[in-house]
């Protein structure tokens, strides 16, 4: 909503207001249940520009049928697979079951779309993964930066950091970046993708 209203050239609040708001009403949180974390391989990927990592993830839809499940396998040029389907499963219109492939294959269709061209992605600085890859955010950060310009114009005493920027995606996004004070064991620890030769000499 922040996001959305900000590109129309509106500010009513900072994020953090609205959490605040939603807190007091209740509205926020966890609305599901968790999985427990898992114990992994660590895999390191970093990408500066589209199309320089995909990442890939599978999730189970229920049907109908007790006991049935169909495969949703999502390919993403942004390393956010895993929580692109926690995002799904929390859309207020996401079926509990469906009725078969037909039916996931609508819906899906239908979330996807919203996904890449509506959906204000938290870690893209609120901008949907669509601008991003166009290059649109650029001239939408201007607008947003009109509106907060306005805002704090007349009102500076609401901002206590000075005036507002707006903030731009990331340059560079990773999947478990090294730290910067790694050592060589923790360095090594990540996932060296053992099949990704055989991939890459079976596919020249």
């Amino acid at each position: 909503m922040f996001h959305d209203l900000l590109e129309q050239g509106e500010y009513l609040c900072s994020v953090s207001t609205m959490h605040r708001v939603l807190r007091a009403s209740q509205l926020n949180g966890e609305r599901r249940a968790q999985r427990p974390p898992q114990s992994h391989s660590v895999p390191r990927l970093r990408a500066d520009a589209p199309n320089q990592v995909w990442t890939w993830d599978i999730a189970k839809l229920p049907t109908q049928k007790r006991g049935e499940y169909l495969s949703l396998y999502v390919v993403l040029d942004l390393p956010m697979s895993e929580a692109q389907f926690k995002t799904m499963k929390y859309q207020l219109d996401y079926p509990r079951r469906f009725d078969g492939y037909d039916h996931a294959m609508r819906w899906c269709q239908d979330y996807v779309s919203w996904y890449n061209h509506q959906h204000h992605h938290s870690s893209l600085a609120g901008f949907t993964p669509y601008q991003v890859f166009s290059g649109e955010y650029q001239d939408i950060a201007h607008v947003r930066q009109q509106a907060l310009d306005e805002a704090f114009a007349k009102h500076p005493q609401r901002f206590s950091q000075g005036r507002p920027l707006v903030k731009l995606p990331p340059a560079e996004v990773c999947i478990n970046p090294i730290p910067a004070e790694a050592d060589q064991s923790t360095i090594e620890t990540g996932v060296n993708f053992p099949t990704l030769p055989r991939v890459k000499q079976k596919a020249i």
